[in-house]
């Protein structure tokens, strides 16, 4: 369990699911600026936001290739469920007084 989801659980759990924007804003910022440098970069060299030819959600024909979409969403599925199983726990662990 990592720093974030400690302190998520233990002092952020009574806030539901609009405490998981109090956790993370800082990675968060980072995460999506690292992930803008690509489409830029491609626009400035190839004209174009994404480049099908190096793709491992579209075909070079503009299709999405829907088997590679699959581990994508089921690692959002078990990042997210975990998050919120263990702030669950730990919601009730503080109402039972184990924290």
């Amino acid at each position: 369990m990592g720093v974030g989801t400690y302190f998520f659980a233990v002092y952020q759990s009574s806030g539901g699911i609009f405490a998981t924007s109090i956790t993370g804003p800082f990675p968060a910022v980072v995460l999506i600026i690292w992930k803008l440098q690509y489409p830029i970069r491609n626009m400035v060299q190839k004209g174009v936001f994404i480049d099908k030819t190096k793709s491992n959600i579209f075909n070079p024909d503009g299709t999405i290739i829907k088997q590679n979409l699959i581990p994508l969403i089921g690692n959002w599925w078990a990042n997210t469920t975990h998050f919120f199983i263990f702030g669950y726990a730990f919601h009730f662990a503080k109402m039972g007084g184990l924290n």
